[in-house]
């Protein structure tokens, strides 16, 4: 297939915005900056199991934020989702826009008449 192509102000590779297995992650102290100062974290659909990304709740719940797993079983543990986190079991197709909704619902029921 030859070479891969690479961009021509930064030189990294040319591919999908996604780390690829023993890929090292471009600007992670950027992304820990962020988890340190992130409120709430969903995450859907993963097994929690690819490092550094499955570090991320665990970061964000030491700096004091929240975490919500949407997923078909519970992959992170009781303590990274405690206090103030959730599990919500079930197909994100279904179970993220739901949540989204009820959420909608709330704010539009706590604007000023």
């Amino acid at each position: 297939p030859g070479p891969v192509p690479r961009c021509a102000s930064c030189d990294h590779p040319l591919k999908p915005a996604v780390v690829l297995y023993e890929e090292p992650v471009r600007a992670m102290e950027a992304i820990d900056e962020l988890l340190r100062s992130t409120d709430l974290l969903l995450t859907i659909g993963t097994s929690a199991e690819v490092a550094p990304a499955c570090l991320f709740p665990a970061h964000v719940r030491a700096s004091g934020g929240h975490v919500i797993e949407f997923n078909l079983q519970r992959e992170l543990t009781e303590a990274t989702l405690e206090p103030g986190g959730a599990f919500v079991e079930g197909p994100a197709s279904a179970t993220l826009p739901a949540v989204v909704e009820r959420l909608e619902m709330l704010r539009e029921a706590e604007r000023p008449s």
